[in-house]
């Protein structure tokens, strides 16, 4: 059976400092979330951080 990431979770001190480097590389926030639980849409991987 091949193994496929979906979610990645990132467990982060300061989280508006981290969405800024995840947008500076290019990554879209997705609407869902929230100030404490940011989601990027990587095309068809989730990246909360």
């Amino acid at each position: 059976m091949r193994q496929r990431l979906n979610l990645i979770l990132l467990g982060v001190k300061d989280v508006r400092q981290a969405v800024e480097f995840y947008k500076a590389l290019g990554w879209k926030r997705s609407k869902s979330g929230s100030e404490e639980f940011v989601l990027f849409d990587l095309g068809g991987i989730a990246a909360p951080v």
